[in-house]
């Protein structure tokens, strides 16, 4: 998940970036709720793009019979095994349940954020 999350800060980052242009304002602290909102959402696409192939991969992983010692599977064969469709199988709900919860996490996240650098007085949040 560590990647991830890089991805999920990532494509926010990059998501308030491209509203500060859009909306013609200066600072991401003078940003319309819905366009924080908007840039959450990417970076809930973002989270679900890169953590989805490894969750597929342990899910398969989870679901193997491993009774026997002697017949573990391994990392490798299941991958192998695994048809390129099979790694992102399942975005659609991923992305149903991730993309909410990431618009709101992150735009709280957002709000919290300005309100507390703006009580300590420092503008550097551009």
């Amino acid at each position: 998940d560590g990647g991830g999350v890089g991805f999920l800060f990532l494509g926010f980052s990059l998501g308030l970036n491209f509203a500060k242009e859009y909306a013609g304002v200066t600072k991401k602290s003078e940003l319309p709720l819905p366009y924080v909102m908007l840039s959450g959402s990417m970076g809930g696409i973002a989270f679900w793009s890169f953590a989805l192939p490894f969750d597929g991969i342990k899910t398969r992983l989870q679901c193997v019979n491993v009774l026997q010692s002697d017949h573990r599977p391994r990392f490798l064969d299941i991958v192998r095994s695994m048809q390129p469709r099979d790694f992102y199988r399942g975005w659609q709900v991923a992305l149903l349940r991730g993309i909410p919860g990431a618009a709101t996490t992150l735009t709280v996240h957002h709000l919290v954020l300005t309100r507390l650098l703006n009580q300590e007085g420092n503008s550097s949040f551009r």
